[in-house]
C-alpha cells in the first residue's frame, strides 16, 4: 500500500506493517517551525528487528 496524503508525505506500507519513509534532518527555527536540511533521496526500507537487538 502507498499513502500520497500521510502528515509527513509519501510513504509505503511494508508487510511487516512498518512504514518505508524518507529520513530528514532538521533544525528548529525561532518561531518555532522544523527547517528540513537535509531528505534521502529515497524511502528508507524499514528493520524493525536489526541484527543484534533483543
Amino acid at each position: 500500500m502507498e499513502l500520497t496524503t500521510a502528515p509527513e508525505g509519501y510513504v509505503k506500507l511494508h508487510p511487516n506493517h512498518h512504514l518505508w519513509s524518507y529520513t530528514r534532518v532538521a533544525e528548529w527555527q525561532k518561531d518555532g517551525q522544523a527547517k528540513v536540511i537535509y531528505q534521502s533521496p529515497e524511502l528508507i526500507e524499514p528493520n524493525p528487528f536489526p541484527e543484534g537487538y533483543q
